[in-house]
């Protein structure tokens, strides 16, 4: 990342290749970030032989008492609170008159990073992500320090292992909650993540953070933040007065306990939310819990209990099946068996009793020379009971086998498709009897609805591509504001239209149970730049989501240009299958202003 001489002026000359100064006893090597209040540098400690990030303050912000003050207050914050899931601070100090701290060194990126590089997390990473953050936030809690700003880019996933830090306390309160630092009246915070409390710059506790989890687990589960606005007016009225966007107008599928538990974070009045962060992390693990035995018990496959006195009817079939099978190998029949009709030998397979049944009456049509000579009397062992063991375990799974190869070969031989084309060769060979008007409607009828359904189903499940979605356009008119002041939200209004002329055509139909048709993607370029950012969240539509045939809906694109440079820029609107084949733009131009 490229950083201008003047953002470096106040490093001490280099020493060796490789540096681009010195800062007291650190060697800074590289540029890690820059942000509007200062920069982060990869640095030795050449003391202590480690590489550390070290964060200094932007020059213009550190020429003044009362931001020195509050970078020095957030250093202390931090170093205030050691936990795994805060990022550690070594040292804080002063060089040139420009406050640094140096910190540990984060490998990975940011949740907000992760996002804008297309990963999605699951329900369960969610709740990971909410029970780590909430673990750190109730070791700051305990020192009586509020962060005041929780959102997805203060929220660090360090590799390999995507444990959460929290970064960057540089709006912490201690004490009271009472912002010594800011001007009375002001609001200090992130737009789219304050909490209604500071909204209203009332005094704030530790459930502002629980709120500030509360939207960045919303914007993970949605893409979008809970309330919207076109201006900060009526992004702070929205926080005050406005419920969340339920849910279920947002088309996706969250489990009840997490969204219910996400609701109740997004309170509007500080009470209504769940008390503390430790409560949270084991409201957390319980919604997990109850979220995995959800899942689970859907998946169980239910049997029906079994009767106990059926043992010995089962063990009857048993001999009574190898009895029949080996009937034709037998010396003793002589006598050709009496003709089985159809109706007889069908053996339902999913009713024990029927297969019962069916040879108890196989076997009762048995001729006298198939029967032995004499009975058993009551309590003799059957000529069955008395084989070896070997003989009577084999017979059993060679029956079984036989049966089972005898139920596959009916099925092949009178599957649907098979019965189907028999019905048309039927119909087509004339030296066959015509059959009745009657029966011909009745089978016909049942051919054509087993058609349909196959028909449907085949459409249902029909790969999504550029061709099957390209009825679906966005207009080329775009509401919204062409020009706003950098902090303020980008808010875009754009028109998805169904150019479908027939159900052949209209993706509602072919995709009808395709959770994830088409997506748009936000991009933005600014003038004279390369580099192209996404600044939005992608979203993502449902076959329910599109506009019905010749009908279309409104979509809602909006993000913060607080960290975007002043300037000119290109704001591309993609529209993309979910592979990402590019089906349709259109572009508009948006002017950031300097506040």
């Amino acid at each position: 990342m490229a950083v201008s001489t003047a953002d470096t002026e106040f490093l001490d000359p280099a020493l060796l290749d490789g540096e681009l100064g010195r800062l007291g006893p650190y060697r800074v090597t590289g540029v890690l970030g820059v942000g509007g209040m200062g920069q982060v540098f990869q640095a030795e400690d050449t003391r202590l032989r480690r590489t550390v990030a070290i964060k200094v303050m932007n020059r213009k912000f550190a020429s003044t008492n009362h931001s020195r003050k509050r970078f020095v207050e957030e250093a202390r914050s931090m170093a205030a609170v050691h936990h795994d899931n805060v990022a550690m601070i070594f040292e804080v100090g002063q060089h040139r008159r420009t406050p640094f701290m140096a910190m540990e060194l984060l490998q990975g990126c940011t949740v907000e990073q992760q996002i804008q590089n297309g990963r999605r997390f699951d329900h369960f990473e969610i709740i990971e992500i909410a029970k780590q953050t909430a673990l750190g936030l109730d070791a700051a809690h305990q020192r009586g320090i509020v962060h005041r700003d929780i959102k997805p880019a203060n929220l660090w996933m360090q590799s390999p292992q995507d444990r959460i830090k929290i970064l960057d306390f540089g709006l912490a309160l201690a004490g009271n909650g009472i912002d010594q630092f800011s001007g009375v009246g002001s609001v200090v915070g992130t737009l789219g993540y304050l909490s209604p409390e500071q909204a209203c710059n009332d005094p704030v506790d530790e459930r502002t953070d629980l709120y500030g989890l509360g939207v960045v687990l919303y914007q993970l589960c949605t893409g979008q933040l809970p309330c919207l606005g076109t201006n900060v007016a009526s992004q702070l009225i929205a926080i005050i007065n406005t419920p969340p966007i339920p849910f279920a107008n947002r088309d996706v599928d969250i489990p009840t306990p997490l969204s219910e538990l996400i609701i109740q974070l997004l309170s509007k009045d500080p009470s209504h939310r769940v008390p503390t962060a430790m409560q949270l992390v084991q409201r957390l693990s319980d919604v997990a819990e109850e979220i995995r035995s959800n899942n689970e018990r859907s998946l169980e496959i239910k049997v029906a209990p079994e009767d106990p006195g059926s043992a010995k009817s089962r063990k009857r079939s048993k001999r009574r099946l190898s009895k029949a099978l080996s009937a034709p190998f037998s010396e003793t029949q002589t006598t050709p068996a009496a003709p089985v009709s159809l109706e007889t030998t069908e053996i339902a397979p999913s009713d024990t009793s029927t297969e019962i049944e069916t040879f108890e009456l196989a076997e009762s049509e048995t001729t006298e020379a198939e029967l032995p000579e004499t009975l058993p009397l009551e309590g003799e062992p059957t000529e069955s009971e008395t084989l070896p063991v070997d003989r009577k375990w084999t017979i059993v799974p060679i029956a079984s086998a036989v049966t089972l190869i005898t139920l596959l070969g009916g099925y092949l031989w009178w599957r649907p498709d098979r019965a189907a084309q028999e019905a048309r060769v039927i119909q087509n060979d004339s030296s066959s009897s015509e059959p009745t008007p009657a029966a011909l409607i009745g089978e016909t009828s049942l051919l054509d609805s087993a058609a349909t359904d196959i028909d449907s189903s085949v459409a249902a499940i029909k790969e999504v591509t550029a061709a099957t979605i390209a009825p679906i356009v966005l207009s080329d008119q775009i509401e919204g504001e062409r020009k706003t002041t950098a902090g303020n939200f980008a808010l875009f209004n754009l028109q998805l239209i169904n150019q479908a002329t027939s159900e052949n055509d209209d993706p509602r139909v072919i995709h009808k149970d395709v959770k994830k048709v088409a997506t748009l993607i936000t991009y933005l370029q600014q003038d004279g730049s390369s580099k192209v950012e996404q600044p939005a969240f992608p979203q993502h539509f449902s076959a329910k989501r599109l506009p019905k045939r010749g009908a279309s809906t409104s979509v809602a694109v909006q993000f913060l240009t607080q960290d975007l440079t002043p300037g000119k820029y290109t704001v591309r609107f993609e529209l993309q299958t979910p592979s990402g084949r590019k089906t349709g733009e259109i572009d508009t131009e948006l002017t950031i202003a300097r506040r």
